[in-house]
Protein backbone atom coordinates (compact mmCIF):
# COMPACT_ATOMS: atom_id res chain seq x y z
CA UNK A 1 0.00 0.00 0.00
CA UNK A 2 1.48 3.10 -0.66
CA UNK A 3 1.67 6.60 1.15
CA UNK A 4 -1.67 7.82 -0.45
CA UNK A 5 -3.31 4.77 0.03
CA UNK A 6 -2.68 4.42 3.48
CA UNK A 7 -4.12 7.76 4.21
CA UNK A 8 -7.14 7.01 2.20
CA UNK A 9 -7.60 4.39 4.69
CA UNK A 10 -6.63 6.21 7.64
CA UNK A 11 -9.31 8.88 7.10
CA UNK A 12 -12.10 5.79 6.84
CA UNK A 13 -11.40 4.27 9.89
CA UNK A 14 -11.45 8.17 11.35
CA UNK A 15 -14.79 8.38 9.75
CA UNK A 16 -16.17 5.01 11.54
CA UNK A 17 -14.75 6.10 14.85
CA UNK A 18 -15.78 9.30 15.30
CA UNK A 19 -19.59 7.72 14.03
CA UNK A 20 -19.37 5.30 16.55
CA UNK A 21 -18.35 7.52 19.33
CA UNK A 22 -21.53 10.24 18.73
CA UNK A 23 -24.39 8.90 21.08
CA UNK A 24 -26.85 11.59 19.77
CA UNK A 25 -30.19 10.87 18.24
CA UNK A 26 -28.60 11.31 14.46
CA UNK A 27 -30.50 13.65 11.80
CA UNK A 28 -30.96 13.08 7.71
CA UNK A 29 -30.47 15.27 5.39
CA UNK A 30 -30.80 14.08 0.93
CA UNK A 31 -29.47 16.42 -1.36
CA UNK A 32 -28.69 16.32 -5.41
CA UNK A 33 -25.60 18.22 -6.64
CA UNK A 34 -24.01 19.24 -10.57
CA UNK A 35 -21.71 20.99 -11.28
CA UNK A 36 -18.13 21.18 -13.54
CA UNK A 37 -14.91 19.44 -13.01
CA UNK A 38 -11.34 20.25 -14.01
CA UNK A 39 -9.37 17.63 -14.36
CA UNK A 40 -5.69 16.76 -14.97
CA UNK A 41 -3.14 14.53 -14.02
CA UNK A 42 0.36 14.24 -12.19
CA UNK A 43 2.95 12.64 -13.63
CA UNK A 44 6.55 12.76 -14.12
CA UNK A 45 6.62 11.19 -18.04
CA UNK A 46 4.09 12.79 -19.65
CA UNK A 47 4.20 12.21 -23.66
CA UNK A 48 5.34 9.36 -25.89
CA UNK A 49 8.77 7.24 -27.24
CA UNK A 50 10.40 7.15 -30.16
CA UNK A 51 12.15 4.14 -31.30
CA UNK A 52 13.75 4.40 -34.67
CA UNK A 53 14.02 1.73 -36.60
CA UNK A 54 16.93 0.44 -38.64
CA UNK A 55 19.24 3.39 -36.90
CA UNK A 56 19.31 1.05 -33.70
CA UNK A 57 18.93 3.95 -31.56
CA UNK A 58 15.66 5.35 -29.83
CA UNK A 59 14.60 9.02 -28.39
CA UNK A 60 12.64 9.71 -25.35
CA UNK A 61 10.23 13.01 -25.77
CA UNK A 62 8.83 12.79 -23.09
CA UNK A 63 10.42 16.06 -21.05
CA UNK A 64 8.65 18.19 -24.13
CA UNK A 65 5.65 17.74 -23.21
CA UNK A 66 3.11 18.90 -20.76
CA UNK A 67 -0.21 17.96 -19.02
CA UNK A 68 -2.96 20.55 -18.72
CA UNK A 69 -6.53 20.72 -17.12
CA UNK A 70 -9.95 19.60 -19.41
CA UNK A 71 -13.19 20.70 -18.05
CA UNK A 72 -15.94 18.03 -17.56
CA UNK A 73 -19.16 17.63 -15.85
CA UNK A 74 -20.68 15.40 -12.57
CA UNK A 75 -24.28 15.08 -11.52
CA UNK A 76 -24.90 13.37 -8.45
CA UNK A 77 -26.98 12.67 -4.97
CA UNK A 78 -25.71 12.28 -1.17
CA UNK A 79 -26.70 11.49 2.24
CA UNK A 80 -26.03 13.55 5.33
CA UNK A 81 -25.92 12.07 8.80
CA UNK A 82 -25.77 14.43 11.42
CA UNK A 83 -24.05 12.84 14.35
CA UNK A 84 -23.90 16.05 16.38
CA UNK A 85 -24.83 20.33 15.88
CA UNK A 86 -21.10 20.38 14.00
CA UNK A 87 -19.87 16.47 12.86
CA UNK A 88 -21.72 14.61 10.47
CA UNK A 89 -20.65 11.76 7.45
CA UNK A 90 -22.00 12.07 4.14
CA UNK A 91 -21.69 9.73 1.51
CA UNK A 92 -22.37 10.37 -1.75
CA UNK A 93 -22.95 8.99 -5.50
CA UNK A 94 -21.79 10.67 -8.06
CA UNK A 95 -21.08 10.32 -11.85
CA UNK A 96 -17.81 12.88 -13.21
CA UNK A 97 -15.83 13.41 -16.17
CA UNK A 98 -12.68 13.46 -15.50
CA UNK A 99 -9.69 14.11 -18.13
CA UNK A 100 -6.18 15.85 -19.23
CA UNK A 101 -5.39 17.05 -22.24
CA UNK A 102 -1.45 16.61 -23.17
CA UNK A 103 0.39 19.12 -25.67
CA UNK A 104 3.48 20.23 -26.79
CA UNK A 105 6.51 19.77 -29.47
CA UNK A 106 9.59 18.28 -29.64
CA UNK A 107 12.67 18.88 -31.94
CA UNK A 108 15.18 16.00 -32.25
CA UNK A 109 18.26 15.20 -34.79
CA UNK A 110 18.04 12.10 -37.05
CA UNK A 111 19.51 9.19 -36.31
CA UNK A 112 20.08 8.88 -40.57
CA UNK A 113 22.56 10.13 -43.29
CA UNK A 114 19.63 11.40 -45.07
CA UNK A 115 17.45 13.48 -42.17
CA UNK A 116 18.81 16.14 -40.30
CA UNK A 117 16.16 16.70 -37.86
CA UNK A 118 12.82 15.58 -36.92
CA UNK A 119 9.70 17.95 -35.39
CA UNK A 120 7.33 16.66 -33.92
CA UNK A 121 3.95 18.31 -32.42
CA UNK A 122 1.10 15.98 -30.13
CA UNK A 123 -2.18 17.10 -28.77
CA UNK A 124 -3.95 14.98 -26.88
CA UNK A 125 -7.53 14.62 -25.50
CA UNK A 126 -7.90 11.56 -22.54
CA UNK A 127 -11.38 11.68 -21.54
CA UNK A 128 -12.57 9.34 -18.15
CA UNK A 129 -15.50 8.73 -16.95
CA UNK A 130 -16.39 7.59 -13.39
CA UNK A 131 -18.63 6.54 -11.00
CA UNK A 132 -17.10 8.07 -7.97
CA UNK A 133 -18.71 6.83 -3.88
CA UNK A 134 -17.15 9.81 -1.68
CA UNK A 135 -17.32 9.28 2.21
CA UNK A 136 -16.92 12.65 4.06
CA UNK A 137 -16.13 13.45 7.32
CA UNK A 138 -18.12 17.36 7.89
CA UNK A 139 -17.17 19.84 10.43
CA UNK A 140 -19.90 22.67 10.36
CA UNK A 141 -17.96 26.07 11.72
CA UNK A 142 -20.05 28.04 13.85
CA UNK A 143 -21.15 31.63 12.46
CA UNK A 144 -24.21 34.31 13.50
CA UNK A 145 -27.16 33.94 11.15
CA UNK A 146 -28.26 31.17 9.29
CA UNK A 147 -25.72 30.22 6.53
CA UNK A 148 -23.68 27.52 7.69
CA UNK A 149 -20.31 26.86 6.38
CA UNK A 150 -18.39 23.30 6.72
CA UNK A 151 -15.21 21.74 5.61
CA UNK A 152 -14.84 18.15 4.94
CA UNK A 153 -12.08 15.42 3.97
CA UNK A 154 -12.62 11.64 3.11
CA UNK A 155 -11.70 8.86 0.58
CA UNK A 156 -13.50 8.17 -2.41
CA UNK A 157 -13.84 5.39 -4.47
CA UNK A 158 -14.22 5.42 -8.19
CA UNK A 159 -14.77 2.82 -10.96
CA UNK A 160 -14.14 3.42 -14.41
CA UNK A 161 -17.15 3.26 -16.69
CA UNK A 162 -15.20 4.44 -19.93
CA UNK A 163 -12.66 5.78 -21.38
CA UNK A 164 -11.00 7.30 -24.91
CA UNK A 165 -8.18 9.04 -26.24
CA UNK A 166 -8.48 11.55 -29.12
CA UNK A 167 -4.94 12.17 -30.67
CA UNK A 168 -3.30 14.29 -33.83
CA UNK A 169 0.02 14.50 -34.49
CA UNK A 170 2.28 15.76 -37.00
CA UNK A 171 5.62 14.59 -37.98
CA UNK A 172 8.07 17.19 -40.04
CA UNK A 173 11.27 15.92 -41.61
CA UNK A 174 14.06 18.24 -43.09
CA UNK A 175 16.49 17.33 -44.96
CA UNK A 176 19.51 18.51 -47.31
CA UNK A 177 16.98 16.86 -50.22
CA UNK A 178 13.65 17.64 -49.50
CA UNK A 179 10.84 18.40 -46.59
CA UNK A 180 8.02 15.88 -45.62
CA UNK A 181 5.57 16.69 -43.67
CA UNK A 182 3.21 13.64 -41.94
CA UNK A 183 -0.22 13.98 -40.14
CA UNK A 184 -1.83 11.41 -37.92
CA UNK A 185 -5.25 11.25 -36.31
CA UNK A 186 -6.58 9.00 -34.37
CA UNK A 187 -7.84 6.98 -31.19
CA UNK A 188 -5.25 4.78 -29.62
CA UNK A 189 -6.42 1.69 -27.09
CA UNK A 190 -6.40 2.88 -24.00
CA UNK A 191 -7.23 -1.02 -22.71
CA UNK A 192 -5.16 -1.36 -20.12
CA UNK A 193 -6.98 1.45 -18.05
CA UNK A 194 -7.15 0.38 -14.66
CA UNK A 195 -10.96 -0.53 -13.81
CA UNK A 196 -10.98 1.57 -10.37
CA UNK A 197 -9.31 4.15 -8.34
CA UNK A 198 -9.09 5.37 -4.50
CA UNK A 199 -8.78 8.66 -4.07
CA UNK A 200 -8.87 11.54 -1.29
CA UNK A 201 -11.19 14.33 -1.41
CA UNK A 202 -11.29 17.69 0.58
CA UNK A 203 -13.05 20.74 0.08
CA UNK A 204 -16.18 22.67 1.73
CA UNK A 205 -19.39 23.62 1.06
CA UNK A 206 -22.05 26.66 1.96
CA UNK A 207 -25.39 25.77 2.87
CA UNK A 208 -27.93 28.40 2.66
CA UNK A 209 -31.57 27.54 3.69
CA UNK A 210 -34.73 28.72 1.89
CA UNK A 211 -38.33 27.78 3.64
CA UNK A 212 -37.71 23.78 3.76
CA UNK A 213 -34.78 23.53 1.40
CA UNK A 214 -30.73 24.21 1.57
CA UNK A 215 -29.13 25.66 -1.01
CA UNK A 216 -25.35 24.40 -1.75
CA UNK A 217 -22.46 25.63 -2.72
CA UNK A 218 -19.62 22.80 -2.70
CA UNK A 219 -15.78 23.24 -3.74
CA UNK A 220 -13.97 20.36 -3.33
CA UNK A 221 -10.25 18.56 -4.89
CA UNK A 222 -9.80 15.03 -5.16
CA UNK A 223 -6.59 13.11 -5.61
CA UNK A 224 -6.22 9.96 -7.02
CA UNK A 225 -4.04 7.53 -5.50
CA UNK A 226 -3.77 4.62 -7.96
CA UNK A 227 -1.79 4.50 -11.29
CA UNK A 228 -4.61 4.66 -14.26
CA UNK A 229 -3.04 2.30 -16.52
CA UNK A 230 -2.20 -1.03 -15.71
CA UNK A 231 1.65 -2.34 -17.13
CA UNK A 232 3.08 0.59 -17.91
CA UNK A 233 6.14 1.23 -19.85
CA UNK A 234 6.87 1.95 -23.44
CA UNK A 235 6.90 -1.53 -24.81
CA UNK A 236 3.32 -2.43 -23.34
CA UNK A 237 1.49 0.71 -24.18
CA UNK A 238 -0.74 0.48 -27.11
CA UNK A 239 1.08 2.25 -30.18
CA UNK A 240 -0.38 5.51 -31.35
CA UNK A 241 0.83 4.38 -34.69
CA UNK A 242 3.54 2.45 -36.48
CA UNK A 243 4.41 4.09 -39.54
CA UNK A 244 4.16 7.04 -39.02
CA UNK A 245 6.78 8.22 -41.24
CA UNK A 246 7.24 6.89 -45.02
CA UNK A 247 8.13 3.40 -45.17
CA UNK A 248 10.39 4.20 -47.57
CA UNK A 249 12.66 6.41 -45.51
CA UNK A 250 15.64 4.92 -43.82
CA UNK A 251 14.21 6.11 -40.38
CA UNK A 252 10.39 4.60 -39.48
CA UNK A 253 8.94 5.44 -36.12
CA UNK A 254 7.51 3.04 -33.46
CA UNK A 255 5.69 5.52 -31.27
CA UNK A 256 4.34 4.66 -28.15
CA UNK A 257 2.57 6.60 -25.12
CA UNK A 258 3.57 6.55 -21.49
CA UNK A 259 2.78 8.08 -18.76
CA UNK A 260 3.71 5.09 -16.26
CA UNK A 261 2.92 7.12 -13.06
CA UNK A 262 -0.41 8.92 -13.79
CA UNK A 263 -2.63 9.69 -11.56
CA UNK A 264 -6.07 11.73 -11.89
CA UNK A 265 -6.52 14.91 -10.23
CA UNK A 266 -9.71 16.81 -10.23
CA UNK A 267 -11.00 20.46 -9.04
CA UNK A 268 -14.77 20.42 -8.71
CA UNK A 269 -17.48 23.04 -8.34
CA UNK A 270 -21.03 21.97 -7.48
CA UNK A 271 -24.41 23.24 -6.70
CA UNK A 272 -26.88 21.54 -4.90
CA UNK A 273 -30.24 21.60 -3.47
CA UNK A 274 -30.74 19.20 0.02
CA UNK A 275 -33.85 18.72 2.07
CA UNK A 276 -33.99 17.66 5.90
CA UNK A 277 -35.74 14.92 6.90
Amino acid sequence: MNKNNGLAAVCMIVIVMLAASVSSQPTVEIGLKTGLSQGTWSAENTGFVSTIRYALSDMDFTDDFAASSRMGFQAGGFVAVSMSKYFSIQPELILIKKGVSVEGSAVREAPSPDAETLTYILDERISLTYLEIPVLAKLTIPTPGNVRPSVYIGPAFAFNLSGSDDVYLSVAIESEYSDIFNEYEGNPDISNLKGSDVGLVFGGDLRIPSGSINWILDVRYTIGTSKLFDDVNPADIPEIDDEILPTELPIANHLTGTASDAKTRVLSVMLGVSIPL
